[in-house]
């Protein structure tokens, strides 16, 4: 609400009189002017996670930076089933990576096989984004799709 004079002087001055004096709040000081049983609600709804089980399940599916973020933010660290999600996909990159470097080192040291070589790494690639696609479906569900090796490895970190 913009005072009736607007000028420098009166809109510092109707700043500190509060909503109820018809004054400006800026949006973050605004549980300030409410009676404390409302500021407590508004506290309460705030430090609740945001997120639900299967969202933030999904979410860990997506690069491997919210995994690792998920596995330190207060809300979903406890969660067992968000940490096994995470868990998963953290394993589930290693592994990628690891047979990546593996098929990279074998096309540079097999030069005659490189063009064979390839194609297998095209293959596993698309197999990894299928698995993929398939545990972010499984995960916005709220099912635990545990992968085989991986799997069991996650549900060991997470606790379960």
């Amino acid at each position: 609400m913009l005072p009736r004079d607007f000028s420098v002087g009166a809109a510092k001055r109707s700043s500190l009189r509060g909503p109820r004096a018809g004054g400006f709040v800026h949006p973050h000081n605004i549980c300030s002017f409410q009676p404390s049983s409302q500021r407590a609600c508004a506290r309460r709804t705030h430090d609740q996670p945001n997120l639900t089980d299967n969202v933030a399940g999904t979410l860990a599916y997506l690069t491997i930076i919210p995994a690792i973020a998920l596995l330190f933010l207060e809300p979903y660290r406890r969660n067992r089933l968000v940490r096994f999600h995470a868990w998963q996909c953290i394993l589930l990159t290693a592994a990628w990576c690891m047979v990546e470097a593996l098929l990279f080192i074998a096309a540079y040291t097999l030069p005659l096989l490189d063009f064979m070589i390839g194609a297998l790494d095209s293959l596993f690639t698309l197999g990894v984004v299928i698995v993929w696609i398939v545990l972010l479906i499984k995960a916005m569900n709220g099912e635990r799709y545990k992968l085989p090796i991986l799997g069991n490895l996650a549900e060991k970190q997470a606790g379960i």
